[in-house]
């Protein structure tokens, strides 16, 4: 009967990505500015326009917080930040605000993940294989899409077509959201899911445009 699935796993955790993205890449272009802008601090509403966008985004879809941890990486390591110690606080400030709400959902919500998990029998496991169908559906083209994509992000991060801040933020949030979605899902039990690493895209694509146009 439909009403003892209602707790499952893909009603609960299958919320939408596509929209959770656009936040998360909406929010780091906001940080692009943040971080090349020379006048101090950002503007009141722009901080809170950033800290509603990472909010709103894990609410959405849980690991999207990777992307907020990316972005408090980059702001507490970049140089230029920290020789503005008001421009950097009032963004950390901005960060630490926009995890209050996706933190309290989580709590209240890990019971029926649990549950909802268990119910559906998903173990966490990651072996040759589940790697290369990671990367195979990483980008949704295979593994020579997802291959290639790599491959040219990495020559982007050599060329002097993007500013070296941005590259280190985009960095920075294609690393952590693969390797954050790989972390979570091995700490909930459930099965490695690249659908939940698709925040890496965000710096993915625009390192690996710059790569392209380069070559």
């Amino acid at each position: 009967d439909w009403s003892s699935d209602v707790c499952s796993s893909d009603l609960i955790e299958g919320r939408p990505y596509l929209p959770a993205f656009c936040l998360t890449a909406f929010a780091t272009l906001l940080l692009l500015q943040f971080a090349g802008a020379r006048d101090g601090r950002p503007a009141f509403w722009r901080l809170g326009v950033y800290s509603l966008m990472l909010t709103t985004a894990p609410l959405l879809q849980g690991t999207a917080a990777c992307v907020t941890l990316a972005h408090a990486l980059f702001v507490l390591t970049d140089r230029a930040m920290r020789r503005d110690r008001g421009r950097q606080i009032a963004i950390l400030t901005a960060i630490a605000a926009s995890l209050m709400l996706p933190i309290a959902w989580s709590l209240r919500m890990r019971g029926a993940w649990v549950q909802a998990i268990a119910h559906d029998g998903y173990t966490f496991s990651f072996t040759l294989r589940t790697a290369a169908g990671f990367l195979k559906d990483l980008s949704g083209g295979g593994l020579v899409v997802t291959a290639l994509l790599v491959i040219a992000a990495v020559y982007g991060c050599f060329t002097d077509a993007v500013p070296r801040f941005a590259k280190r933020l985009l960095g920075f949030t294609a690393l952590t959201a693969i390797c954050g979605a790989v972390a979570s899902d091995a700490l909930a039990g459930y099965f490695a899911s690249p659908r939940q690493a698709i925040y890496c895209l965000g710096g993915l694509i625009v390192l690996a445009a710059a790569g392209w146009e380069r070559f």
